[in-house]
């Protein structure tokens, strides 16, 4: 049975490719649309409003080279949210953006992060007896916020592994069970480094 659809709020087209970590076309990816939808918002007793009203309205998946088509969304002059997903991983990409009333379509390019490993080793004040079961945090840090963190314990030779941290600069921070304290800073240059 053919379908027909009555729209009454202008849309556009939002196309565009998903790129893995090591940053070639992704296929299979599933890619996500999140609008804002004025329809959801009710009005319960004493003035109470749903609180969320945005959620998925479209769910595709990544052609042969990467690319994924939204035929319709939403011109409500507000935010929507394009999510890709790498199928059978946890690596996911972001972007956000608003259809002008005068734009029919628009193209975004999502990445999705490189990422590597830290391995270490932390010693305790004398520089040879090793911290068992100290707390390894590292941090990813952009503009002054925390970004993306991972965290281990170290096993009984001091050394600990994080893992799934992205490209870039990273904080690490060791707390003993002595309540000491170390902090240094190390680098992932590149996908599946292991810093």
């Amino acid at each position: 049975l053919p379908v027909r659809t009555f729209l009454t709020r202008p849309g556009g087209v939002v196309r565009g490719t998903v790129f893995g970590e090591d940053g070639a076309p992704l296929p299979d990816a599933k890619v996500y649309l999140w609008e804002w939808d004025d329809d959801l918002l009710k009005t319960y007793g004493g003035g109470i409003e749903l609180p969320n009203p945005v959620h998925v309205t479209q769910e595709v998946e990544t052609d042969g080279e990467g690319r994924f088509l939204f035929d319709y969304v939403m011109k409500s002059g507000k935010p929507f949210t394009v999510d890709a997903l790498q199928v059978g991983t946890t690596n996911t990409a972001k972007a956000q953006a608003v259809f002008q009333e005068s734009q029919a379509e628009m193209e975004l390019s999502l990445y999705m992060r490189a990422r590597g490993k830290v391995r270490g080793t932390v010693l305790l004040a004398d520089g040879l007896t090793p911290a068992v079961g100290a707390l390894v945090t590292g941090t990813e840090t952009q503009s002054g916020h925390n970004i993306e963190f991972a965290q281990d314990f170290t096993d009984f030779e001091g050394r600990f592994e994080l893992t799934r941290l992205p490209v870039g600069t990273i904080t690490l921070l060791a707390q003993t069970i002595e309540g000491g304290t170390a902090q240094g800073t190390v680098r992932i240059l590149s996908a599946g480094q292991v810093a």
